[in-house]
């Protein structure tokens, strides 16, 4: 959909480009858009993005909707559900009382759950599970691109900010490495300004990169993103293809 993003509203679907601002697409699609290769498109109703897409791009033949579980209008051949290994169901409630955007019931009906922050699942479950995990690799300066080792920031004084839906891990995962800061979590999407990254008592602020596509147009020299590569269970992506062909 592209929620944080002025598109997020607009019925006029539209493509993302690594370059977009995400104040119109979101940051979530920049970012994607940056990484993946593939294309990307926004759009409030996400049946006529998806097909706004395919005419764009005539040769696609897979759309991966991200947070399209709970858009019913929109027909799918597989669905897959990702828990937080961690929070798991928090307290079980929805949205706003709790965590979930659907009971925790719904995971019986999906074709398969993904455990983030799992290094091993219990195999053979029904629906299949498959384990996610997330590893940090370097920190990205925001004006210069030039990368540093997380060895070499145990001597720094830092800051760390994360919009994000559970900022916590985020400073887990520094603190799992080393790096002492000083927290600032803010709300998942935060549009962020200067003045939230200006901080007098630190040699360094550190942000997500989901964050630092935000930020980038005002970083200066002390603003870094942490780098950080998502390892998925090798057999989901032919058990989705597998899956797919079966149908089609």
């Amino acid at each position: 959909r592209g929620y944080g993003g002025q598109i997020g509203h607009s019925q006029t679907p539209q493509a993302v480009q690594a370059n977009s601002d995400p104040a119109r697409c979101g940051d979530e699609p920049v970012l994607m858009a940056r990484n993946s290769g593939c294309p990307v498109w926004v759009g409030k109703d996400r049946a006529a993005t998806a097909r706004a897409l395919l005419a764009a791009n005539p040769d696609c033949n897979v759309i991966v909707s991200d947070d399209g579980l709970q858009h019913y209008r929109l027909t799918r051949d597989v669905e897959i559900a990702v828990v937080d290994g961690t929070r798991g169901h928090g307290n079980g409630f929805m949205l706003p009382a709790g965590p979930l955007r659907e009971p925790v019931s719904r995971l019986e009906t999906v074709n398969a759950v993904v455990l983030r922050g799992a290094s091993t699942v219990a195999q053979n479950a029904t629906p299949p599970r498959f384990a996610m995990t997330l590893a940090a690799t370097a920190l990205r300066n925001l004006r210069s691109h030039r990368m540093l080792p997380l060895t070499q920031w145990r001597a720094v004084r830092v800051h760390a900010i994360a919009g994000i839906g559970n900022p916590q891990q985020f400073f887990d995962a520094l603190t799992a490495h080393g790096i002492a800061h000083t927290p600032h979590a803010f709300a998942d999407h935060h549009a962020y300004s200067a003045k939230d990254l200006t901080f007098n008592d630190c040699d360094a602020v550190v942000m997500t990169e989901k964050d630092a596509v935000k930020c980038e147009r005002f970083a200066s020299e002390k603003h870094w993103a942490l780098q950080a590569e998502a390892h998925v269970d090798d057999t989901l992506a032919q058990w989705v293809i597998d899956r797919i062909k079966r149908k089609h």
